[in-house]
């Protein structure tokens, strides 16, 4: 159990203890082959299988790039707790190059979620412009952009997920991801919530 939360009087002064990576999110135009490139040659259990709803339900509110309405969102556990994550690419994404990289965006880690209410404050105190807290039901996120443009979550687990005991929530898996599962799907899959909801701040249940 974590320690109470110490919060400032001023917003501006609450100080965050980041724990390092949640997830690095990239694109691809081949989930299948992502699979089994880092499921099975690097050893890269895949984790969380997301299928986001269409219509975007966010469109204009989350500051990323392109509409993820419809597309595939897969987690690699690359180890200490984080994750590689690929979105299925469509053409809203604008062409990958492949000199310039696949990025779409980071999530870094907070312990909990009222770290996340907390670092939302403190980002709005200093004038950033900050996301509701999101419910993607695994975790609870907020986005900003940094003063390069570069698109940042932050997010705090909400379940235990792992090799073992996966977040499976796309209803109908990739052919590799079923292969990858295996029994798996069938103990883990969980049912589709027309999901990722705006956490009502005035219930903040976690």
């Amino acid at each position: 159990m974590s320690a109470p939360l110490e919060t400032a009087t001023n917003p501006k002064d609450f100080k965050l203890k980041t724990r390092g990576l949640h997830h690095a999110a990239y694109l691809t135009k081949d989930m299948d082959k992502t699979i089994d490139f880092y499921h099975n040659l690097l050893n890269m259990p895949l984790v969380v299988t997301l299928a986001l709803p269409e219509p975007d339900p966010f469109a204009g509110e989350i500051p990323v790039r392109g509409d993820v309405a419809g597309t595939r969102h897969y987690f690699f556990d690359c180890g200490q707790g984080a994750s590689l994550a690929f979105f299925s690419w469509n053409e809203s994404f604008g062409d990958i190059d492949p000199d310039l990289g696949v990025m779409h965006h980071i999530s870094l880690n907070v312990e909990t979620v009222d770290e996340l209410y907390a670092l939302k404050e403190k980002l709005e105190a200093h004038g950033i412009s900050v996301t509701k807290v999101i419910d993607h039901f695994f975790c609870k996120s907020i986005y900003f952009r940094d003063p390069n443009g570069l698109y940042l979550e932050y997010s705090s687990s909400t379940i235990e997920y792992h090799e073992d005991k996966p977040f499976l929530e796309d209803p109908e898996p990739l052919d590799e991801a079923v292969k990858a599962l295996g029994n798996k799907l069938s103990d883990y899959k969980t049912q589709f919530r027309e999901g990722h909801n705006f956490v009502d701040p005035n219930n903040k249940k976690h």
